[in-house]
């Protein structure tokens, strides 16, 4: 357990904030912003894109139901 503890002293170091700046307060403000995608157009693209979704024979006949209490034939 000495080693860990040894290793952490050795690396670690006083923290100095002057070393560090916030690079994104130096931008004007217009250059901040995150660009906004446009969700409605990206789905449009999407569903373009995709194949229509074949009927599957549990999708057309719904769920199997469970008869509690009777056994199963």
């Amino acid at each position: 357990m000495d080693l860990p503890h040894r290793l952490i002293e050795t690396l670690a170091d006083k923290w100095k904030p002057e070393e560090f700046r916030d690079k994104e307060l130096e931008l004007p403000r217009e250059e901040r912003r995150a660009p906004v995608a446009d969700l409605m157009k990206a789905l449009e693209a999407s569903l373009v894109r995709k194949e229509p979704a074949k009927a599957t024979t549990q999708a057309v006949k719904g769920p199997q139901k469970r008869r509690v209490g009777k056994p199963a034939a």
